[in-house]
């Protein structure tokens, strides 16, 4: 069949991967994105009509698109409503597989290895496959890179979190955020077994070499959540952290010499009228120790 040559796009996945394959200009519309695109996609996306607001299922109609890439939930009854609807009108439609395609994340983990699908998958549908598999070549140096760089050493323990504000969404072995770092040989400290949410004295005494923490524009900037996490005492982190040591204060006050200062005493001479008398001895405080402990 011919390629798609007007697509609605939605979330950064994919409109990411179809910039990267320079099929810019086959976007009539996208929407989705929690923050900025990829320096090296900028001038590519400035091209594109982006829309800051999600659009509705007859607006989205109006555009008269040919293809649609989106997640498997834009697919619903609240939004764009089921894939059916849209074959019923020669509109295909592409569900990023990481986005719950295949089915529940404690069936189907979330891997690197499905955004590498993804992208292949794109390049055939688009007839630009040698771009797709160049892309995910690249990706997997990058990888191996990494890999050869820490063999023979130590893992490193890493926790990848989300600040939620009164607690940290874990991100697992199951999700996307967990697999990368155990792709690169890392090992999660937290989200092993589960991806609970987790209070900061729960991240304490996991104690794990790196922290990765997600951030979503509009919520929380990037600056924002590593300054949450590392500038809040009430969270018992910031020495933690930075110390790689249980996460405590304590306020002490400690007195320090500054300085010094040399006083000069110059001898002084006179002359004085005394009486000759016996000698004897006599006894004189020299100091004195006080019940508080102090001495003089």
């Amino acid at each position: 069949e011919k390629a798609p040559e007007k697509v609605f796009a939605y979330a950064y996945s994919n409109v990411e991967e179809l910039l990267a394959l320079g099929l810019g200009d086959k976007i009539v519309a996208a929407c989705g994105l929690d923050g900025d695109v990829r320096e090296d996609l900028k001038d590519e996306f400035d091209k594109i009509q982006y829309m800051d607001t999600q659009r509705s299922k007859e607006e989205v109609v109006a555009m008269e698109p040919d293809f649609i890439a989106a997640w498997y939930s834009s697919f619903s009854d609240d939004w764009l409503s089921d894939v059916s609807f849209w074959q019923e009108r020669n509109v295909n439609t592409y569900m990023s597989l990481n986005s719950a395609a295949k089915g529940p994340a404690s069936e189907f983990p979330r891997t690197i290895e499905d955004e590498y699908e993804d992208i292949l998958n794109l390049g055939k549908i688009f007839d630009c496959e040698d771009k797709a598999e160049e892309i995910v070549d690249q990706m997997k140096g990058e990888i191996d890179k990494v890999k050869e760089h820490v063999e023979g050493t130590d893992p490193l323990s890493v926790a990848v979190l989300e600040d939620e504000g009164d607690s940290f969404r874990v991100y697992g072995t199951e999700t996307l955020g967990g697999n990368i770092p155990e792709t690169l040989g890392a090992e999660l400290k937290l989200g092993a077994e589960n991806s609970e949410n987790v209070g900061a004295e729960d991240l304490i005494a996991a104690d794990p070499d790196v922290l990765f923490m997600i951030n979503y524009d509009g919520f929380m900037t990037a600056d924002e959540a590593i300054a949450d996490i590392t500038d809040n005492p009430s969270k018992h982190i910031k020495q933690h952290m930075l110390a790689g040591e249980g996460g405590s204060w304590r306020t002490e006050y400690i007195q320090k010499q500054t300085g010094t200062e040399t006083i000069a005493h110059p001898a002084e001479y006179e002359t004085r009228w005394v009486q000759d008398s016996a000698a004897w001895d006599e006894t004189v405080i020299t100091g004195y120790t006080c019940s508080c402990g102090a001495s003089k």
